[in-house]
């Protein structure tokens, strides 16, 4: 009966570590291609550190899930879904900073205010 818990999380930490695998090899790709071209950086600068953070994410939410089903308490519930307001935050500054690249927040700034969200949850909750 515990496995079966397991096993409905296995896909999260799979899935998140092909998504980062998959991630490398367009940021290995793009290099290449640029070497070859011998372009120079012209444009808005490739920066692949999100879409890392995402998938990282991705399989910590398969691990607090996997927590949280085995010994289901309020505090894993709290690991649990932290993690899942992570990614969704995560997702939503990627898709921000795709389409607006000169008005994206800086590192420090979207950070802060994902650890005030993250607070907030955790208080409110």
């Amino acid at each position: 009966m515990m496995g079966n818990h397991l096993l409905s999380n296995i896909s999260y930490p799979i899935l998140g570590l092909l998504f980062t695998k998959v991630v490398r090899m367009k940021e290995l790709f793009e290099d290449e291609k640029r070497k070859e071209t011998g372009v120079r950086d012209t444009g808005v600068a490739l920066d692949y550190g999100m879409f890392y953070t995402m998938g990282l994410t991705l399989v910590m939410i398969g691990v607090m899930s996997a927590c949280y089903h085995i010994c289901p308490t309020s505090i894993n519930f709290q690991f649990d879904t932290t993690y899942m307001h992570l990614l969704a935050i995560f997702m939503y500054f990627s898709l921000f900073k795709s389409r607006h690249p000169d008005v994206a927040p800086d590192a420090i700034a979207a950070f802060s205010m994902l650890a005030f969200s993250v607070t907030l949850g955790v208080l409110l909750s």
